[in-house]
């Protein structure tokens, strides 16, 4: 287990997003780049450098090309991201209706497709299910990645040991990656030799009133696009070693509903340049 830091335990996801502008311009990366907000924003805050997105779900296609239309620099590859290349099976249990709050604007829209084993296709609803291509960052990518972003419903742990040649190569400096718990992925952010800071966290309360979850003053909601109402901001008191936080996280689920944040992993060998930046941005040292 390693410590995680607290530095940015206050920091949004568009935060996090703009320390881009902190470096040189380079690549991202957006992975389950949605409707391409991300890449959007990744995109301004470094006009000069390059986003790659992949997103496979066609639903989203339309709103992507939307968001990102004449922003240069951003290109698409509609594939999922995983651990092999090759065809893969693509669950999407919910996509936008038209009435949900806040996302009327955008009916077949999905944030929640993620690749499921083939065996376990037989098990869902046929018209939830399909056929996309998938590829790993190793086999498609083969350049210093300054900015690598992951948000694939679970699958994030694939896509980390799909860059394994990357990363062993110094090759990926920040990989933002959601995080629900999963000890694959801190343990594999450990043994690469990355440093850990946690962000805002998100919960989908269950019999629970937020006021009893231990966010700190200034938590706002949050609409989703499956529906729900998500409460964000920073928990207080959470433990700060890598596997005490994943657990943290499991036992969370059952007795008070949904948790999830987002992990900034940052390459050992960019720390200090990292760390600059964050200065620079009036990042304060350590959260109170």
């Amino acid at each position: 287990m390693i410590t995680v830091s607290s530095r940015l335990a206050h920091a949004s996801p568009e935060f996090v997003f703009s320390l881009v502008s902190q470096f040189p311009p380079c690549l991202s990366l957006d992975v389950g780049a949605a409707m391409g907000t991300v890449a959007r924003q990744l995109q301004q805050a470094s006009p000069s450098g390059r986003t790659i997105c992949f997103e496979p779900w066609q639903g989203n296609l339309p709103y992507f090309r939307e968001i990102t239309e004449g922003i240069s620099g951003i290109s698409l590859v509609e594939k999922a991201v995983a651990d092999f290349d090759g065809p893969g099976v693509f669950f999407v249990p919910s996509v936008v209706q038209g009435h949900e709050r806040g996302w009327g604007k955008r009916p077949g829209y999905s944030s929640t497709g993620m690749l499921i084993p083939a065996a376990e296709a037989a098990g869902k609803p046929g018209e939830k299910v399909f056929n996309v291509d998938v590829c790993s960052l190793d086999s498609c990518v083969d350049e210093r990645v300054r900015f690598l972003k992951i948000d694939v419903q679970g699958g994030e742990g694939a896509v980390l040991r799909g860059a394994s040649k990357l990363i062993d190569r110094g090759l990926i400096d920040m990989m933002f990656v959601e995080f629900q718990g999963e000890e694959d992925v801190v343990e594999f952010a450990a043994s690469h030799g990355y440093a850990i800071f946690d962000t805002e966290y998100n919960a989908i309360p269950v019999g629970v009133e937020p006021d009893k979850l231990g966010f700190r003053a200034g938590y706002h909601q949050l609409p989703l696009s499956n529906g729900s109402t998500a409460i964000r901001g920073e928990i207080a008191g959470l433990p700060r070693r890598s596997g005490q936080l994943a657990k943290f996280m499991t036992d969370w689920r059952p007795a008070k509903g949904y948790i999830w944040t987002d992990l900034l992993l940052v390459r050992q060998g960019f720390l200090e340049e990292f760390n600059a930046g964050l200065d620079k941005a009036g990042c304060p040292k350590e959260a109170v």
